[in-house]
């Protein structure tokens, strides 16, 4: 996502780049998706831990972990984004992006709703990463609720939720991130001639628009597969399935192949039988368990957060330290700089913002909810059917 990212900026900045490039142009879109799948996957798998040994799901518990592990950084983010790094650092792109609707945009900012202002207005720089955060916490408002009641039927559950809004998806599909709120649609149509106002359905396709729960989903589905050891995972688990879908996401990212209209939901298909076999297969062939890669996994949040305010950081100073923009090693300073200013950053956001509110999630954390990990064999309370 890094490298996405800093060839956009450069773009933006109109500064040479390889912006076009389709690996480029696809890869930070791929990440986000896989980011939603293991997302999915990894609290599925805590949630049924905890059914597993306590029958249900302490919800409020959930929401207070959650909260604690997610906001502090959140907002922190928002403060600086807003109020700090404009003031400090300038960039093309970020001029006049708060000139209007002021107070709108800052409420889906503190209100949890900064993925709906990505489809109005288009991402904001420095803030831009929180529309995936703010659709997570989404996520997680009905989640555990849907869970709680209907795990015994999961295919129950996971046809009606991932049916429902690939529905939605397949009519709204049309209408364009950042684009004109009031592009018509079949979704607005739809709407219209059940009675709803026009400007009541342009409103409500630009909602459904910024809500991707289907790789959240879908990374749930593997979940349950892998907890109650489904026989899919014979397929799941074979050489052929495993090199398919690694190739498959190689080629999509490489050429930025886009699937149409079930885009998200096919390549969280494919990130999905990755992270099952890397989750429970003895015989996966993509093993990154290793310290270095434990420890970037533990900054990850940070890293994601900070990583686009390095990027804009170094281009403003990378010239006044004697490498100008056409220097022949300015792209390889700004990519090393970035890579580790960020880590340095997501270092010490972790150790004074994350971790001190991290302790004070285990006060809520019980034995159910952090019981067990993805690849153990769990004994469930009843098979699901």
């Amino acid at each position: 996502m890094v490298f996405s990212h800093i060839e956009e900026l450069k773009f933006q900045a109109q500064l040479p780049n390889h912006h076009d490039v389709p690996f480029f142009l696809g890869l930070g879109n791929r990440c986000v998706l896989g980011f939603f799948t293991l997302s999915g996957f990894l609290i599925t798998w805590l949630l049924l831990g905890e059914l597993h040994s306590s029958g249900t799901i302490a919800v409020g518990r959930f929401y207070a972990r959650r909260s604690l592990r997610i906001l502090p950084m959140y907002y922190l983010t928002v403060v600086m984004g807003v109020f700090v790094l404009p003031g400090l650092l300038s960039f093309p792109s970020a001029d006049g992006q708060w000139e209007t609707d002021y107070w709108a945009k800052l409420a889906m900012f503190l209100f949890l709703v900064p993925n709906l202002l990505a489809v109005l207005y288009g991402n904001l720089l420095y803030v831009g990463p929180l529309w995936s955060i703010g659709l997570e916490e989404q996520f997680y408002l009905f989640w555990p609720w849907l869970m709680r009641v209907g795990w015994k039927r999961p295919l129950a559950l996971f046809g009606l939720t991932l049916g429902f809004w690939l529905v939605i998806r397949l009519a709204s599909f049309h209408f364009p991130p950042g684009g004109d709120l009031r592009t018509s649609s079949t979704f607005v149509e739809l709407l219209v001639g059940l009675g709803v106002s026009q400007d009541a359905a342009f409103v409500a396709q630009a909602v459904t628009r910024a809500l991707r729960f289907e790789a959240l989903i879908i990374g749930g589905l593997f979940a349950y597969a892998l907890f109650y050891r489904w026989r899919v995972l014979t397929i799941l688990f074979h050489p052929l399935t495993q090199v398919g879908a690694i190739a498959a996401l190689a080629l999509g990212v490489g050429y930025a192949h886009h699937f149409g209209t079930l885009h998200f939901a096919a390549y969280a298909g494919l990130f999905g039988v990755v992270i099952v076999n890397m989750a429970g297969n003895p015989k996966q062939y993509v093993r990154i368990d290793a310290a270095w890669t434990r420890y970037l996994g533990k900054l990850s949040y940070s890293l994601y957060l900070v990583h686009a305010a390095v990027i804009v950081g170094l281009l403003n100073l990378l010239p006044h330290v004697g490498i100008p923009h056409t220097s022949s090693i300015f792209s390889g300073a700004l990519l090393v700089g970035t890579v580790g200013l960020s880590i340095i950053a997501a270092h010490c956001a972790y150790r004074w913002v994350e971790r001190p509110f991290l302790v004070l999630k285990q006060r809520f954390s019980g034995a159910a909810a952090e019981n067990g990990r993805p690849g153990s064999t769990p004994r469930p309370l009843r098979q699901p059917s």
